[in-house]
C-alpha cells in the first residue's frame, strides 16, 4: 500500500508541475515568438533597439511568471531562470560595441537566437 500512496504522490506532483508549465507556457511561446521576430529585425538591419527591447520584454515576463508563480519543484523554474538570464545576455552583447565586422557579429548573435530557440523548445519538450 505505501508503494501506492508514494506513487501517487508522485503522479500529482508531476501533474502539478505539468501544471505550472502549461501555465508559464504564454511566457515561454511569447519569448520565443518574440525572438523569432527580432531575427527578422536583426536581419534586415534595422531596429536593432527594438528587437533588443522586445527580447528583454518578453524574458523578464517570463521571469515574473516562474516567481509570481512558482513550481511545485525547483528545477524547472530553475531551468527557465537559466534560459532567461541567456537570452538577457544575448541582449546585453547585441547592445555592447562588436568585436570584428558588424556584419559578422550581427550573424552570430541571429545564430545564438536560433540556437537559443531551438534549445529551449528541444528542453520543454523533454519536460512534458
Amino acid at each position: 500500500m505505501r508503494h501506492v500512496a508514494e506513487a501517487t504522490e508522485e503522479s500529482d506532483d508531476e501533474a502539478r508541475v505539468l501544471c505550472w508549465l502549461q501555465q508559464a507556457r504564454r511566457c515561454i511561446e511569447s519569448l520565443v515568438t518574440t525572438t523569432t521576430r527580432a531575427r527578422v529585425m536583426l536581419a534586415g538591419q534595422a531596429g536593432q533597439a527594438a528587437a533588443v527591447a522586445n527580447i528583454r520584454s518578453s524574458a523578464l515576463t517570463l521571469q515574473e511568471c516562474v516567481t509570481d508563480c512558482p513550481c511545485p519543484r525547483s528545477a524547472p523554474a530553475d531551468q527557465l531562470q537559466l534560459y532567461v538570464s541567456r537570452y538577457r545576455f544575448i541582449c546585453l552583447e547585441m547592445e555592447s560595441p562588436p568585436r570584428g565586422t558588424n556584419e559578422g557579429h550581427r550573424l552570430a548573435v541571429l545564430d545564438r537566437l536560433a540556437d537559443l530557440n531551438a534549445e529551449l523548445a528541444a528542453h520543454l519538450d523533454g519536460l512534458q
